[in-house]
């Protein structure tokens, strides 16, 4: 289950935040996940709740900013939507592409306390 150890990278980067600026309590968390990630939501909830028990993160709110799969072709430059890695590009049916977003895991804000 990789969920478990994002979040447990997720709250100790956030706690490592908060003890620089001198806090004690995380009162939110702000993530931006994309959805190329190949998180299990279920099982990232499931290991959210269970791993920030006893942490600075007990009674934090969670908000997720879930980022869409955007990919550019690589042979006719088109931008375009992607669900899955494996997606062809619309316009010429080619496999070759640079994913653009849907992969970011990131912290985008923290209220400490």
């Amino acid at each position: 289950m990789h969920e478990l150890s994002l979040v447990c990278g997720i709250i100790d980067a956030a706690c490592e935040v908060m003890q620089n600026n001198g806090a004690t309590q995380i009162e939110e968390i702000e993530l931006e996940i994309g959805l190329l990630t190949g998180i299990e939501w279920e099982a990232f909830d499931l290991a959210w709740q269970t791993a920030r028990r006893n942490t600075p993160l007990a009674a934090a709110s969670c908000h997720i900013a879930k980022k869409e799969g955007r990919a550019e072709c690589l042979e006719c430059g088109r931008l375009y939507s992607v669900v899955s890695l494996a997606d062809v590009c619309p316009e010429c049916r080619s496999y070759f592409k640079n994913i653009v977003s849907g992969e970011e895991l990131r912290i985008t804000a923290l209220v400490v306390k």
